[in-house]
């Protein structure tokens, strides 16, 4: 078997942000901390460890009820179907990363698009 290191590219991400989610920024923005877009930017790096951990809980945490998920071939999948996919993984990776990364915030602040290429790293490669 060969080590290899698998790299993607986030087609899209539609996250509904909710009430709480979008008060709470706004509250930090104003006190300094962060904001939406680098919330999401969090998010991302915390969903692409999953890779790693195996840790769905963060999936549960991170995903707005209402998350649509489209990746480079066109499939599509809702926050249910995706941590059923992410429950079933069985790749080792040693190393995972997101770049790229974009936001694009709508709605007053509600609804975000996020784009951005994940790297993974599979054990063997440096």
């Amino acid at each position: 078997m060969t080590n290899t290191m698998r790299r993607f590219s986030v087609a899209l991400c539609l996250v509904a942000l909710g009430p709480s989610v979008v008060a709470q920024t706004a509250r930090q923005q104003t006190a300094g901390q962060p904001t939406i877009e680098q919330t999401l930017w969090h998010f991302s790096d915390e969903w692409e460890q999953v890779l790693l951990t195996r840790d769905v809980a963060v999936l549960r945490r991170i995903w707005s009820p209402d998350f649509v998920y489209v990746e480079p071939s066109g499939r599509v999948f809702n926050k249910d179907e995706g941590i059923a996919d992410a429950s079933k993984l069985t790749d080792t990776y040693t190393a995972a990363t997101v770049t790229n990364f974009r936001v694009r915030v709508y709605g007053g602040g509600t609804v975000a698009v996020t784009m951005g290429d994940g790297e993974e790293m599979a054990p063997g490669n440096a």
